[in-house]
C-alpha cells in the first residue's frame, strides 16, 4: 500500500521544464505587436482629465481648520467634563456649577490647541 502512494507521487514530481527567457526586445516586440500599450495610452488619455482632479490635493485655509477645530471641540470639551465629574464623584467630592465652569473656560484653549495641531 505503502509502494502504490511513493509510486504515486513520484509521477505527479516530473522535473518541471525551463522556463524559457525571453530577452526584453523581445516583450516589446510582442508588445508592440500586441497593440495593448496603444489601447492602454488611448485608455489613460481619457480617463486622465476626469481622474486628474481628484487627485490633486485640496488645500485646507485657516478658517476650514478652525472649523474642523470647533467640531471636533465640541465632543472633546463635554467628555473633559463628564470625566472631571465622574473623578470628582469618585473622591466624595461635590463640585459646583461655578468650580467646573472655571475649569472648563481653563482647558478648553489648551484642548483648543492639541486639537488643531494633531488634527
Amino acid at each position: 500500500m505503502s509502494r502504490k502512494r511513493q509510486n504515486a507521487g513520484s509521477e505527479n514530481n516530473v522535473a518541471a521544464k525551463p522556463e524559457e527567457i525571453i530577452t526584453e526586445e523581445e516583450q516589446l516586440r510582442i508588445i508592440q505587436e500586441s497593440g495593448i500599450l496603444k489601447i492602454a495610452t488611448e485608455n489613460q488619455a481619457t480617463i486622465s482629465p476626469i481622474v486628474g482632479k481628484e487627485d490633486e490635493p485640496s488645500k485646507a485655509t485657516l478658517i476650514d481648520e478652525l472649523l474642523d477645530t470647533v467640531i471636533l471641540l465640541i465632543p472633546f470639551s463635554f467628555l473633559y467634563v463628564g470625566m472631571d465629574i465622574m473623578v470628582k464623584q469618585q473622591y466624595a467630592q461635590h463640585p459646583n456649577f461655578r468650580e467646573e465652569l472655571e475649569q472648563y473656560l481653563s482647558a478648553i484653549p489648551i484642548l483648543a490647541l492639541f486639537i488643531f495641531y494633531s488634527w
